[in-house]
Formats: structure tokens, C-alpha cells, sequence
């Protein structure tokens, strides 16, 4: 049976003895899913961080609660974007990162230390996915992307803060959405991007997984 509805999980996490967070099933999943998702990180995962000084970085609340640095500053994921990786690990679809950040070696560490749940990090969650950071056009990415997970456009979902990283993206045949730079990857773009994802795939193009029963793009060969 087809899942027809994603887990949402609640931002808050339990302290001194409450109960534990809880998964909810709150909206319709749209299907076919997209066989890949990639998102950019500063203003999109993340807030841009301007730390006066850098590591040692401290974990706060273990990585739930982002990182400090040596300087005092914080980092942390944003509220909508955990809760979108944390869906999108649950679901099987594969997390790719492109951004321009001129800290790569920073955000790599900061990966390892930011918990999208109490289970895993941000780079447990992208795994051996394709990173992408470096200076240029973020469509350059997106093709570096594709061509090394071997995912067509066409069934790629893409996230960013940039509208004309955005336009860009569209013209190679990705589903492309715009983030709000204040609030990053929220819940209601998350929905957006799967459901505008689901609805420009042709019915021919889509495969039900027979084991979960889940609906992925077709990935071609």
C-alpha cells in the first residue's frame, strides 16, 4: 500500500524527564517521490554564519541545538529544514548538498556535528551523496550532481535562498524552489517542492518500489 502521508517530526526536543518528541502525520505525501533532493546550505539548511573566530566548535545540546564557536556565536540548522531531512532520510530519497560557502573545510565539520534528530547528524543523513561546494552558477553544480549520483534533471528536486540560482536550475528540467532567506527550507516549501515535483511528472514516468510501496521517479537509464 502506498504511503500517502509523510512524517513531520516536532522541533522541540524533550529536557528533564518530559516525554520524548513525537512523530506526526500531519499532510498528504505527494507522489512520485524525487529520486534525488539537493539544497544549498547557507540561508537555505542554515542562517549564513559570521564567526568572528572559528573552531574549536562546541556542540550545543549534543548538535540539536547547533554549534558555538570559539567566539560565542551559534550556528544551527533551521526549524523546517530538520524536519524536511529527517522526512527525507525516513522516506529513502538521498540528500544532495550544492552551495557557493567560502568555509567548505568549516561546513564539512559543522556537518558532522549538527543533529537533524537525536539519531543522526546532517552528514549522516547526505551519506555518500554528492557534495557540491565551490565557487560558479549553481545549474554548474546541479550538473556535477547529476552526473555523479547518475539522476536525470528531470527527477532531481532542488532547494535555494537564490531566484536567479533558482531560474537557472529550471532551464536544466529540475523541479526548482525558492527558500525564503529569513526562514530557510520551511515545512510549507518542503510540501510545495514535492507536490510541484509530483504534479510535472507524467504518469508513464513513475515506478512503485514493491517492497515499500512507495513512488519514486523513474530513474532512467
Amino acid at each position: 500500500m502506498v504511503r500517502s502521508f509523510f512524517a513531520i517530526y516536532l522541533s522541540e526536543i524533550a529536557r528533564d524527564g518530559a516525554q520524548p518528541p513525537t512523530r506526526i502525520m500531519v499532510r498528504p505525501l505527494p507522489s512520485p517521490l524525487p529520486t534525488l533532493v539537493v539544497c544549498d546550505l547557507d540561508w537555505t539548511l542554515w542562517a549564513r554564519p559570521r564567526f568572528r573566530n572559528g573552531p574549536p566548535w562546541v556542540s550545543v545540546d549534543d548538535g540539536l541545538g547547533g554549534i558555538r564557536a570559539s567566539s560565542g556565536e551559534t550556528l544551527r540548522l533551521y526549524d523546517g529544514a530538520r524536519r524536511a531531512l529527517a522526512t527525507l532520510a525516513d522516506l529513502g530519497v538521498p540528500v544532495a548538498l550544492a552551495s557557493r560557502t567560502h568555509r567548505k573545510r568549516w561546513a564539512l565539520e559543522w556537518m558532522q556535528l549538527l543533529r537533524v534528530d537525536e539519531s543522526r547528524t546532517l552528514a549522516a543523513v547526505v551519506g555518500s551523496s554528492p557534495i557540491v561546494i565551490t565557487d560558479g552558477a549553481k545549474a554548474s553544480h546541479l550538473r556535477e550532481i547529476s552526473k555523479r549520483a547518475q539522476v536525470p534533471f528531470e527527477d532531481m528536486l532542488f532547494f535555494d535562498d537564490s531566484y536567479k540560482d533558482i531560474l537557472h536550475v529550471e532551464q536544466l528540467g529540475c523541479t526548482a524552489v525558492h527558500c525564503p532567506r529569513s526562514q530557510g527550507l520551511t515545512d510549507e516549501v518542503f510540501h510545495e517542492g514535492l507536490e510541484r515535483h509530483a504534479r510535472r511528472l507524467p504518469r508513464h514516468h513513475r515506478d512503485e518500489d514493491p517492497w515499500s510501496g512507495r513512488v519514486h521517479a523513474r530513474r532512467r537509464a
